[in-house]
């Protein structure tokens, strides 16, 4: 658990973010007191996908992936990487704000580093949630499927919380400013 105060159990912790929210994360962790007591660390995600690649990233009881849809493509340098440094890690969670930037394809990266065994093709988990079109050059992904839901078919790996369930965020203000 990340819950300030509640991590007992956390062991090794490595977060992996974007170089410019590494500062944020580590500013919370002072905050919660956590470096004082378990071995945690925050890594841009180039430099950690560099080091899995070299084989220096090391074992890691949880690896929190921030802003997961930067490993999106199965064919990146960094998701190749973590694929190859997973087995070192016992839990991986994913974080993002929209894990999802154009077809539902761009999920099974994400769920196929969390849970290689139940997506072990990328091609058939496009086939059940994305219209594929044969082209003289291969399948191609041209869009979602409207009758399935990849996150609530995936609910028991997925938790979806909406940003206005988190944070009081008041309504928006529009001011008319005459030139």
């Amino acid at each position: 658990s990340l819950v300030p105060g509640d991590s007992d159990d956390a062991g090794s912790v490595l977060i992996i973010a974007p170089t410019s929210i590494t500062e944020n994360w580590q500013r919370e962790l002072d905050s919660w007191g956590k470096k004082n007591h378990h071995e945690w660390a925050v890594e841009s995600w180039d430099r950690a996908a560099r080091m899995a690649r070299e084989g220096t990233l090391g074992e890691w009881d949880l690896v929190i992936l921030d802003e997961s849809v930067m490993g999106k493509s199965r064919s990146s340098q960094r998701y190749k990487s973590f694929t190859k440094a997973r087995s070192q890690w016992g839990r991986l969670w994913l974080l993002s704000g929209n894990p999802v930037t154009k077809y539902a394809d761009d999920l099974w990266a994400q769920l196929h580093l969390v849970w290689p065994k139940a997506f072990p093709s990328y091609w058939r988990f496009a086939r059940r949630y994305c219209v594929v079109e044969e082209t003289p050059w291969g399948d191609k992904v041209v869009g979602t499927r409207r009758n399935r839901n990849v996150m609530e078919e995936n609910d028991d790996l997925v938790i979806v919380v909406n940003q206005r369930d988190v944070i009081d965020v008041p309504e928006f203000v529009f001011e008319t400013v005459d030139c």
